[in-house]
């Protein structure tokens, strides 16, 4: 339960006591929000005169803007998951996908503006050695592409600088290195898996938003392996941000996720 739904009264100085705060995993140093109000816990009391318990908020200034019966909610710890984003899979890359340049032209402005809500930015990279089996020259189906050092395989690059200089916590992780296997999803690189998922639980992140190419393929492989790799951690999938290969495919991810908990499609 992260929203304790009433105030019961408004404390002293920079007390505020709710109703049975123990029932609620709220913990020093987290942040919660009442409207637009932001706070964090600095402190966690109880005493006779005290019975329902007291968050102990930060900025004393803003306290008394708190009314009686008003919602205090936790502020989730977030991070952001950027799938792909690469010139190989942009319009007129070597595997394009259509409309995908007009889809994300947007996405470096989100970041700029949201970019320091997230503790942990992660950019996922296919990064491929030119003897990959999902090559067709070597038996796979798909045309070579994002070859390792190659142009193809760069960010695009208004995405990289927005979260090069936007955002609080950024790396890059790589998959489809071993020319064996097949890895749509990052949890399938071992290495990169490992990584990532120690990050995450080492930031103590309960959300994820995911963005990234392509919305049918390795979006939606790395939602589906990442329930299972975190399985304390919400999804969220920012549809226009996601460009699809095929309505059929796209059509397939967005009924999982219509059916799935933990995951939500965000059409905003």
């Amino acid at each position: 339960m992260n929203v304790i739904d009433k105030v019961r009264v408004i404390g002293r100085g920079n007390i505020v006591i709710v109703d049975n705060i123990k029932e609620y995993p709220f913990h020093i140093n987290d942040k919660v929000r009442v409207r637009d109000l932001q706070f964090e816990v600095t402190g966690i009391e109880f005493s006779e005169h005290m019975r329902h318990g007291g968050l102990i908020l930060r900025p004393n200034d803003r306290v008394e803007e708190i009314k009686i019966n008003d919602k205090i909610e936790k502020v989730m710890k977030k991070a952001l998951l950027v799938i792909d984003v690469q010139k190989d899979f942009l319009d007129g890359g070597k595997l394009g996908v259509n409309g995908s340049i007009k889809m994300l032209n947007d996405l470096p402005e989100f970041i700029e503006k949201h970019g320091k809500e997230y503790d942990v930015a992660v950019a996922t990279v296919d990064w491929h050695p030119v003897s990959h089996c999902s090559f067709k020259q070597n038996g796979g189906i798909w045309p070579a592409h994002c070859i390792q050092h190659s142009e193809g395989a760069a960010i695009f690059e208004p995405v990289l600088d927005a979260l090069n200089n936007h955002t609080k916590f950024f790396t890059i992780l790589t998959k489809g290195t071993d020319d064996s296997r097949e890895e749509y999803s990052i949890f399938k690189n071992l290495l990169s898996s490992s990584t990532l998922v120690r990050m995450l639980n080492t930031s103590e992140i309960q959300e994820i938003d995911v963005v990234g190419i392509a919305y049918d393929y390795c979006v939606a492989d790395s939602v589906k392996d990442g329930l299972r790799a975190l399985p304390n951690v919400k999804f969220n999938v920012i549809k226009k941000f996601c460009p699809a290969i095929a309505e059929d495919s796209a059509k397939e991810f967005t009924n999982f996720i219509e059916n799935t908990e933990r995951v939500c499609l965000v059409e905003e």
